[in-house]
């Protein structure tokens, strides 16, 4: 019966290994970065702008790499991209310096986001065949890597191998799919979509139009904001956890992975959720969660608390995610460059995230790093309560005309 799924869920499967091969090098990356950077001597505050900056930096490289993958197709882009990220990781330990440890990250991060965009992209363009029901099931390949199977391998790894170690695995962790698609010829893969040669559409208007879809936009803001805080205490979790509450690197890792968990968790079960609220009530929610656990993190020294407030992020970051992959799904038109849009708004929040806790660590503690984001999630979640409100109202007492009205 296993045996047959498997069978019949081929394309699944590889997506879904292929995700947590590429979660598994971020989660490692994601501990071990951190351990790094304060063996170099480097501030709480300048690991947080280097964390940070490189996500920005990789930006510019998202939304040309849509295009890219729709121009050379997905495939091509991701075996490309994939070999020259795996090559960036492994001489990250040869910086010594801040300047050249951040210049280091700046590259790695502008191929990593290319080769996310290549894997994400050949999945939402097979979507249809998968299932929209499984649209959260890659991510959550991913949130199994990268905030599950990756802090714990890393946390173990940090104690018995050296930082160049820990980086060759990393890469490894990325080179080793790309050989495999190497090795195995194409199925069935979609041919690369091309502009019309008779009247090719400049680049302008074709950002244009992907600006005016509200249902990307809504989509793009709302992960971007959930995003930023939660990529930000994935960041200065682990410099709280360390320098402040002195927990060993096992603790630490237990914390990120039970977030992790909470992560996957939902989004295997988001859809069921999604089936029973409206779109706006589901957008209250995540942000009830978020806010939740960043209260529970920032003003708590008890690390069941701690853990307690992490999962509430992670089931709110999660939910939040099956909700703007179903709906990348849902999208027409060239998959590519709407991927490459989205990930350039949520990737914004993702890099911002972390440069706004490195400042506010800077100019009032550690702990504001996780309460800093709580004033954006509550007008978020505000806004949301008022739309749900203005509905109920809308549909109890609809509005009538003049000549019907009694006075």
């Amino acid at each position: 019966m296993i045996g047959r799924w498997f069978s019949d869920n081929r394309l699944l499967v590889g997506f879904i290994l292929l995700s947590t091969s590429s979660g598994v090098a971020a989660g490692i990356m994601q501990l071990v970065f951190p351990l790094y950077a304060l063996s170099l001597s480097i501030g709480d505050g300048d690991i947080g702008l280097i964390r940070g900056s490189t996500q920005l930096c990789g930006l510019l490289t998202t939304l040309p790499g849509g295009f890219l993958v729709d121009r050379f197709g997905a495939r091509r882009m991701y075996i490309v991209s994939g070999l020259v990220n795996a090559l960036a990781i492994c001489i990250i330990p040869t910086a010594a310096t801040f300047s050249l440890l951040m210049l280091f990250l700046l590259f790695e991060g502008c191929v990593g986001n290319i080769r996310w965009t290549a894997l994400n992209t050949a999945f939402f363009e097979r979507l249809n065949s998968i299932g929209v029901s499984r649209a959260g099931w890659m991510r959550a390949a991913m949130a199994i890597g990268l905030s599950f199977l990756g802090p714990l391998i890393g946390g173990s790894l940090a104690h018995a191998f050296s930082f160049q170690i820990n980086y060759l695995l990393i890469g490894m962790c990325i080179l080793v799919p790309v050989c495999l698609l190497l090795l195995l010829q194409p199925n069935s893969s979609p041919p690369p979509l091309q502009l019309a040669e008779t009247e090719p559409v400049p680049f302008p208007a074709q950002l244009r139009e992907l600006l005016a879809n509200r249902l990307l936009m809504n989509t793009a803001l709302n992960q971007s904001l959930t995003m930023s805080s939660f990529n930000a205490f994935s960041v200065f979790i682990i410099i709280f956890l360390v320098k402040t509450l002195n927990c060993s690197p096992g603790m630490v890792s237990l914390i990120i992975s039970v977030q992790g968990a909470a992560f996957v968790l939902i989004m295997f079960c988001g859809v069921a959720i999604m089936r029973r609220i409206s779109s706006h009530g589901l957008y209250a929610l995540c942000y009830l969660l978020q806010i939740g656990g960043l209260v529970a993190v920032g003003y708590s020294d008890r690390l069941w608390l701690i853990a307690a407030g992490s999962v509430s992020l992670g089931l709110g970051a999660g939910l939040m995610t099956t909700n703007s992959y179903a709906m990348l799904g849902n999208l027409v038109g060239k998959k590519g460059k709407a991927t490459g849009l989205f990930y350039l708004i949520t990737g914004a929040g993702i890099s911002l995230g972390p440069v706004l806790s490195g400042f506010l660590v800077t100019q009032f503690g550690i702990r504001a790093a996780f309460t800093g984001f709580i004033p954006l999630q509550c007008c978020a979640f505000v806004y949301f309560i008022f739309i749900m409100i203005r509905r109920a109202l809308a549909e109890r007492y609809p509005l009538q005309t003049l000549g019907d009205t009694e006075t």
